[in-house]
């Protein structure tokens, strides 16, 4: 059984919204199946996702980081997780579904434009072996920095 998460609760809207669920596909773009560091592939029904690691953001935490809570109890918990104390990773990935006959991008990523540990997304859908000229649609989840600025690309003089 497959666990619903927020992720495949997106998925599938995503692609309820582009009508992909309507009928089975024919495979006119074959599944890729095989992973590689940076990048998880699995199946929802016929459908393969590809998520596409696009890098990680550390951001600085302090005791206005969480509301009511005490600071000393949530730098415990983060280092019950293995997490630093003081910075809380925040990874970004976006899914690349093939329904068989399209393949339809799920946000854009980060663009570079966040943190310098982020902006991996093109490097990683080069090493899916996916040509960014084959992407049909892209859906957009929502606006915020981290799902729109791989639209646009940092430039680096």
């Amino acid at each position: 059984m497959t666990d619903l998460t927020r992720r495949t609760v997106l998925t599938g809207a995503s692609l309820a919204a582009t009508g992909s669920l309507a009928a089975p596909v024919q495979a006119a773009v074959p599944a890729i199946g095989r992973q590689a560091p940076s990048i998880y592939r699995y199946r929802v029904g016929s459908f393969e996702v590809t998520a596409l690691y696009d890098g990680v953001w550390y951001r600085p935490i302090d005791e206005k980081f969480v509301r009511h809570a005490d600071y000393a109890e949530v730098r415990r918990e983060m280092n019950d997780a293995f997490m630093p104390e003081e910075k809380l990773a925040t990874p970004f990935t976006t899914l690349l579904v093939n329904t068989g006959t399209k393949l339809i991008l799920l946000d854009t990523g980060t663009g570079g434009q966040i943190a310098s540990t982020a902006g991996a997304f093109s490097e990683n859908l080069k090493a899916a072996g996916i040509d960014p000229k084959t992407i049909d649609q892209i859906v957009i989840s929502h606006f915020h920095p981290d799902h729109i600025n791989g639209i646009k690309t940092r430039t680096t003089r």
